[in-house]
């Protein structure tokens, strides 16, 4: 019995259809998951930013004498006074915009006190204009919380 079905592949036009289709769905694919990414480290930045400012809270109840956040925008660095050796690198493209804060030279500063209230500050982590989160420090609980814009 004959076959009446001819043995054909795909022809180079087809082949380079399918490719194109192919590239044009991972460009696609890689700029979303490259936007993501780089929330993601945006969130985990005003996260941690968020956990200096409680645990400087904390200390400063738990030893009894007045603890400050500092922050220096030369060094691109924010820290407990007493451990700057475990500062908070500032990514180069995000900057801190603060209000409510005490400032000396370079560096501005946020004081929590040994009763739990603290100087307050709002501050908000920004990427050329854009808002990507801001913190809030309640002068009287001295307790760090996120407010709209995360």
């Amino acid at each position: 019995m004959k076959s009446h079905f001819k043995d054909t592949g795909l022809t180079l036009v087809e082949l380079l259809v399918v490719l194109a289709i192919v590239a044009v769905s991972l460009t696609l694919v890689f700029t979303t998951v490259g936007t993501g990414l780089g929330r993601k480290q945006d969130r985990r930045f005003v996260l941690d930013l968020g956990g200096v400012l409680s645990k400087a809270r904390t200390q400063a109840v738990s030893n009894g004498q007045v603890t400050a956040v500092v922050f220096s925008e030369n060094d691109r660095q924010c820290w407990i006074a007493e451990s700057r050796d475990k500062a908070l690198g500032i990514p180069e493209d995000l900057e801190i915009q603060a209000r409510g804060v005490l400032y000396a030279d370079d560096v501005f500063y946020v004081l929590f006190y040994p009763d739990g209230a603290s100087s307050g500050a709002e501050l908000v982590v920004a990427r050329r204009g854009t808002v990507l989160g801001r913190l809030r420090v309640d002068s009287l609980t001295g307790l760090a919380m996120a407010a709209e814009g995360m």
